[in-house]
């Protein structure tokens, strides 16, 4: 990655050559760095002409020196007095205060110390992100402190982006989700690859149309497992009896429509997540994944190697793809340059790779513990989704997310979209579906299968469409 001067490098003009098209749009993407360096140049060669000019008539006349060589040294040194300025706000340190709507202890605030790093990296240390302290709840007041200029920036879960003032924006809410890959079965890497194309990113910008902030998918977090859960539930038939703490919206109709009862989900955020623990109200919780929940819980006085529940379902569909955003506000952004608006937009998309890859492998380390019974993981056990579970899911999925487009002409684009990408894509997933069944039938016939239920789990980490069609084939 290169540091330093940014206009050198070809992909630097590229991205410069693109903000600048926003001008019209943005008053702070209009790039004023070139003309002033150029404007210097001249008037410093207007006034050492005019010295050169005033003593040549000097010597040539012999003549007392006129008042014009002085009058030039003086401009002289008022152009290096600008050109000091200058420099000196080259250099100026910009100051970010960002924080996180999530609370202390949460996996996705990690990505605030990649940010900063790679932004003070890219700017030669000018941009500045300062970290403000984290909550022990999820913070509310996020959007009014990037409107009153508490905060200049903020990671946020993507289905809350464009919220105020207007509500959920519903494409924000399964973009930024992949419930069930929208309905569709579309998997992490494929649903990514939508949001850096043109048109993911046209959709992006239009979620910020009515707000005073906006923001870039800053972190992909994997897909989220079914949960941890008291008992073992071998079908779907079992598992549809149980107590369960799910995300509210429309995964939360979702669960409601294939459980047993609608009183059998409960919703809520990190407020109500400890008290469920702590008066037993629930037999499966999810909140994401084995590297985010375990530190998340820790931080909530919730000791989950203690717990009861000691079923661990990596597997599920509800959020096959969820992304982080990080937003900055209109007013801290106009303080930047256009340059430094790319920054925060590559810097951003660099993240997403580093996040992802980096807690996939510490929740693959969990598992590896919990499947061996070590590291304090004794009594745990790994455990094959439930059987018909994912195809009720998906089914169920399908049936909202349609209802939701038949009033929201928006999401219907959007997800008429999703199913053209699921066509494109189809053929190419089809062949590692195949080769994945093969793999997992080549599982179930290795003795380590039984002893340990590690080499499922592996399985258990495939694309959520892997896993569900493997599920329901097998």
């Amino acid at each position: 990655m290169q540091t330093g001067n940014w206009r050198k490098g070809g992909d630097e003009r590229a991205l410069l050559a693109e903000d600048r098209t926003r001008a019209g749009r943005r008053s702070y993407e209009i790039d004023y760095s070139y003309a002033l360096p150029t404007a210097l140049t001249l008037l410093l060669l207007v006034a050492v002409l005019s010295v050169s000019a005033a003593t040549l008539s000097h010597v040539l006349s012999m003549e007392m020196p006129s008042a014009a060589p002085v009058a030039a040294v003086a401009a002289v040194a008022a152009v290096a007095d600008v050109a000091a300025v200058t420099a000196a706000a080259e250099t100026q340190v910009v100051p970010l205060r960002v924080g996180s709507m999530w609370p202390q202890g949460a996996g996705e605030n990690k990505v605030l110390n990649i940010l900063k790093d790679r932004v003070g990296n890219m700017t030669n240390g000018r941009i500045v992100m300062e970290i403000q302290p984290f909550g022990s709840t999820m913070d509310s007041q996020t959007f009014a402190k990037l409107t009153d200029g508490r905060l200049d920036g903020a990671v946020i879960p993507m289905y809350m982006a464009g919220k105020p003032p207007q509500g959920y924006n519903n494409v924000a809410l399964v973009a930024g989700n992949g419930i069930a890959g929208a309905g569709h079965g579309i998997e992490q890497t494929t649903m990514l690859g939508w949001m850096f194309s043109t048109e993911g990113q046209a959709t992006l910008e239009r979620i910020y149309d009515h707000v005073n902030y906006k923001g870039f998918v800053s972190a992909s977090l994997g897909s989220e497992m079914l949960g941890w859960c008291k008992k073992e539930y071998a079908t779907y038939e079992e598992f549809k009896n149980a107590t369960i703490r799910a995300p509210g919206g429309p995964i939360g109709t979702i669960y409601k429509k294939i459980m047993a009862s609608p009183a059998n989900v409960l919703g809520g955020g990190t407020e109500q997540l400890a008290g469920y623990f702590l008066n037993d109200q629930v037999d499966c919780f999810e909140w994401f994944k084995p590297s985010i929940d375990i530190p998340l819980l820790e931080g909530m006085g919730f000791d989950l190697k203690n717990s009861s529940y000691k079923n661990v379902y990596a597997g599920g569909l509800h959020q096959n793809s969820p992304f982080v955003i990080m937003v900055y506000s209109d007013a801290a952004l106009a303080r930047l340059r256009p340059s430094d608006y790319a920054v925060l937009k590559a810097a951003s998309q660099a993240s997403v790779l580093e996040l992802w890859t980096q807690t996939e492998r510490e929740s693959g380390q969990i598992l590896n513990h919990i499947a061996a019974g070590t590291d304090g993981w004794n009594g745990f056990h790994i455990r094959t989704t439930p059987a018909g579970l994912n195809r009720a899911f998906k089914d169920a999925a399908l049936e909202v997310l349609t209802g939701m487009a038949a009033t929201d002409s928006q999401f219907s684009n959007f997800l008429e979209q999703m199913k053209a990408l699921n066509t494109d894509t189809s053929a190419w997933r089809s062949e590692q579906l195949q080769a994945a069944a093969h793999l997992l039938m080549a599982l179930r016939n290795m003795a380590a299968y039984d002893s340990t239920g590690l080499l499922e789990a592996q399985v258990q980490l495939l694309p959520a469409y892997l896993r569900a069609d493997i599920v329901s084939a097998i």
